[in-house]
Formats: structure tokens, sequence, C-alpha cells
């Protein structure tokens, strides 16, 4: 029996790695703990043994207590060792979800938060479009006469003064101007007119408008009858109808459709160029101010009806107005007078042309009567 023991203690220390008999019994008895380095086994088998150490002291000193008890008493058996855990049951079914609480009462409104920081300022919107344009202003109030010849009669019209009771005209005026005497005016009547100038030009726009520093005097320019504008011979394509208009002036004694005063689309016309009329009431308001409205005023007011330009709705009344004898992208070309050319070896004279005399020889500068 003591030789199976030692063999059975002698397999153990030698599964749990320890030879020392004194060693392993500590180890057992619960005096040493498991080392680090045992692996799994070992340590379960050191708490088996320590388990069996245990039962064994309690079973030792319950033998004790029992001793003198009386005979009829039967004797207290050891208890066993604990069996291994049962496996782990079902779960059990989940529970029904209780009925919702009822909603509390709300609280009270907390204070107010600070003032956040300002925001950034948003981008500026675009410009809206341009308002329709007002009718014109009344006319101001005539002037009194100042030192002149002349005055407005009760008509509007332009008459000379009375210069004493017999003469009741003015049989000469002399006017002596350096550059050029302007008049604007819709319509000139005269019964006769002298000029001491030999050309009358007519201003024309230029399909390729020149540098500020070209200079065109005294060439022959074509017309393109698809836009009315003219070139020069070597500005046309190859193909293009060759028609000379005229020869292009510095100075012409007389401009037409120069437009001098407005844009040539200040006022509405008809398909001939007339301008179109239109009916207006004219009269004095509480503030004794001229109006003039295409509505008819109240009974009680006095007014005058009349009749006045109608302005085209383009015309931009604040746009500085700059007349085509100043601008660079139009040029007065004589279309009748005599003038002088500087005719290239391509240029095409006109069938009513007379070419005279020649001037410079050199440049092929000659004088031609345009007729």
């Amino acid at each position: 029996m003591d030789v199976n023991v030692d063999n059975f203690v002698a397999g153990i220390g030698k599964i749990m790695g320890v030879n020392d008999p004194a060693e392993l019994s500590s180890l057992f008895s619960g005096e040493q703990p498991p080392s680090n380095d045992m692996n799994d086994v070992q340590k379960t088998i050191a708490s088996v043994c320590r388990l069996m150490s245990i039962v064994f002291k309690a079973s030792k000193n319950m033998g004790k207590e029992n001793e003198g008890s009386t005979n009829n008493q039967n004797n207290s058996g050891v208890q066993g060792l604990q069996g291994p855990q049962g496996p782990q049951g079902r779960q059990g079914t989940p529970g029904r979800q209780g009925v919702q609480g009822e909603k509390g009462v709300q609280g009270e409104q907390g204070p107010p938060g600070d003032e956040g920081p300002q925001g950034v300022q948003g981008i500026q919107g675009e410009k809206g479009p341009e308002g329709v344009r007002g009718f014109p202003g009344a006319d101001g109030c005539t002037g009194n006469d100042g030192d002149s010849f002349f005055k407005i009669d009760e008509n509007g019209n332009l008459v000379p003064k009375s210069i004493n009771s017999k003469n009741k005209s003015i049989k000469n005026i002399d006017f002596n101007c350096e550059n050029k005497f302007r008049i604007g005016s819709k319509k000139i009547e005269l019964d006769g007119i002298t000029f001491n100038g030999e050309k009358v030009g007519h201003m024309f726009e230029w399909e390729v408008e020149p540098r500020a520093d070209e200079e065109f005097f005294g060439r022959i320019v074509y017309l393109n009858k698809n836009n009315n504008k003219i070139n020069l011979i070597e500005q046309i394509q190859d193909g293009e109808v060759v028609e000379p208009i005229g020869v292009v002036l510095k100075d012409p004694s007389v401009v037409y459709n120069n437009h001098t005063n407005h844009w040539k689309g200040k006022y509405l016309t008809d398909d001939y160029g007339n301008i179109l009329k239109k009916t207006v009431y004219k009269y004095i308001n509480k503030k004794g101010v001229l109006m003039m409205t295409s509505r008819r005023p109240s009974k009680n007011k006095d007014y005058e009806i009349v009749d006045v330009n109608e302005i085209n709705p383009e015309f931009r009344i604040d746009d500085k107005y700059v007349n085509r004898f100043e601008r660079n992208e139009w040029t007065p070309v004589c279309i009748s007078g005599n003038v002088c050319v500087k005719i290239m070896r391509q240029d095409e004279i006109g069938q009513n042309w007379i070419v005279s005399k020649m001037i410079n020889e050199t440049e092929n500068i000659r004088n031609v009567f345009i007729r």
C-alpha cells in the first residue's frame, strides 16, 4: 500500500514537474501557490489536490466531534466531492414590454441665450432692369429780350426786331466765322444761298474702323450695299462688287447725315424716316409747374392739346452724345463737287466722274469733279 502511494505521488510529481516531495506536499496543502511557469493541466491538478486536502481535514474534524455520542445515533458519513456543474439552461422567454408611461409635464422655458455674433454681409444683388423713361419735361419760360436784332413772336418764330417805324426788316447780316457756323434745326428755308466751298460731303461709317493715327483723306471709298458702310479698295474681298461712292474729305463745305445735336434714333420714325407724333395735354398744376401728359386732366383745369415728337424707349438721356463728325468710325465723303483724289492702281473711277489735271505725279494726285 505504501509502495503504491509512493508511486502515485511520484507520478503526480512527474506530471507537475516537481521532484521534491516536501515541495509537492506544500503545493497540495495550499501553503505554496501554483507557479506561473505551470501550464493549465498542472494548475488544475494542483487545485484538485488542494481541494481533496481540505475535504480530508474537514472529515477528520467531524469525526472528533462525533466521539461520545450515543450508540443509537448513526455516524455521519464523509461529505462527497461536489459534482461538476451542469449545462446552462435555456434562456427564458422575454417578458412583454411594459406600458409606456405618461408624458411628463414640460419644463419651464430657460432664459434667453446670449446674442450671437453679427453675420457676414451678403453679396450685393444684381442691378435691376432699367426703368421706363418718363415723359419729356415741360418747356421752360421764355426769357427776356436780349441785345439782339431778333426776337420771338407770339407764334414762337424768330423774327428781326423793328429798328424804327419805317424799316421793319433787316437788309443784310454779315457773319464772319474763322472755323464753322453751326445751326441746329430740323428744317431751314432759304430763298438763296452762296458757298465759297467746292465740296458737298455725306457722313459714312467705316466697315473697318481705322486707328486714331490713320488718315485716308483724298482716297476713293466703295459702298457695301449690304450694310451701307464704306471700305478702301484694298479692304474689299475678291468677288465683291466694286462701286465707288466718293472721296474721303477733311473739311467739307456742306455735310449731310451728321446728326449734330442728338442720336439719330432719339425719336421713333416710320418706314420713310418721318418722325412719329403723339398727342399730349399741356397744363399747369397746383404748384405752378408746367405739365405734359398723355392723360386728360380734370375738367376744372385749363389745358392745351399739343402734338410732340414720340421719344424712342431706347434713347438714354443721361448719355453724353458725340456727333459723327467727331467720331473716328465716321468720316465725311465727297459725293458732289471738285476734289483732289489720290488714285491707286486698283481704284475704280465712277462713271459720272471727270478726271482733270495732275496735281502730284509722284503720288498720282489728280483733280476730279464728282457729279
